[in-house]
């Protein structure tokens, strides 16, 4: 049977073009995991330690936890202010609360009252005070002048109402909240009693959050970055010329200088004897080659 020939126009090529396509995707993510990754293996180093200080911050965070479920005045001021706050919305207590926030809301609003009308009461006499002194350089005649100042004066009467409205309404502001203040003041203090209980289990709290991205469910660690020392005169050439050193130990020993991770594997570890040698020669001057060749 003879052979049935395809022409050029009817050829067709996407399975060349799919496998081309998938060639260049492949070799695109390679070239950046190669480039981020294998070649910069300090990043890896820097995400395995975010991983032990992650795990470990747990630990720590979980004990502190236990340390204060085993705590007796912890315990006892817990429940102190759980009865405090449940006294606050219930029986005469909360009836009293009630009240108060009631008060205090109907006369912040009286009080914002006087202060808009004390306010354009304060314009009205800079303006008829702007009218007499005009009419007083323009001659005007004096029954007219009086007239001015009658005015003015009956303008000041209304600033003196409206200032005394101001006043009074901020004063009572003022004993309405001391009096809340008061009712509030158990659980108040309770409350600043717990903060400073969990000092600890917040500083915790913080460098967690600090050492990574908070993604939901998934913490990440942030981009590593490269960590270096720059000694500008290490040494000197044949010509007695200075020589840099760059010093990037750092970016790989990340727990060189870390307090707590004396027993985390190699290159995450805590220096030996590190307040001895390290608080004696800062890594942030020196470096580690001068000593570590």
């Amino acid at each position: 049977m003879a052979r049935r020939e395809v022409s050029d126009e009817q050829r067709t090529y996407s399975g060349v073009f799919l496998l081309a396509v998938g060639m260049l995707l492949i070799g695109a993510v390679w070239s950046v995991v190669d480039d981020n990754f294998f070649r910069r293996p300090w990043k890896l180093h820097q995400a395995r330690f975010f991983e032990i200080e992650h795990d470990q911050l747990l630990e720590q965070i979980a004990a502190e936890d236990a340390r204060l479920a085993a705590d007796p005045e912890y315990q006892k001021a817990s429940a102190d202010l759980a009865a405090a706050s449940e006294k606050l919305q219930g029986g005469d207590t909360a009836k009293r609360l009630a009240e108060l926030e009631t008060k205090l809301h109907e006369v912040k609003t009286r009080h914002g009252d006087f202060d808009l009308e004390l306010r354009i009461q304060k314009s009205r006499l800079e303006e008829a005070w702007y009218e007499y002194e005009h009419a007083l350089h323009a001659k005007y005649p004096a029954a007219e002048l009086e007239e001015r100042k009658a005015h003015i004066a009956h303008l000041d009467e209304g600033r003196l109402t409206f200032e005394k409205g101001f006043n009074d309404t901020r004063d009572e502001i003022k004993q309405i909240e001391s009096e809340l203040s008061e009712v509030r003041s158990e659980v108040q203090s309770l409350e600043s009693q717990l903060y400073e209980m969990r000092t600890e289990r917040r500083r915790l709290d913080e460098r967690l959050a600090g050492i990574g991205l908070n993604l939901g469910p998934w913490k990440v660690p942030k981009v590593g970055k490269i960590q270096q020392v720059v000694l500008p005169e290490f040494e000197r050439s044949n010509f007695d010329n200075p020589l840099m050193r760059v010093d990037r130990c750092v970016s790989c020993h990340v727990g060189i200088n870390r307090v707590g991770f004396e027993d985390a594997p190699q290159p995450y570890t805590t220096h030996p004897d590190r307040e001895v040698l390290l608080g004696n020669h800062d890594p942030d001057k020196m470096g580690c080659t001068p000593c570590h060749q």
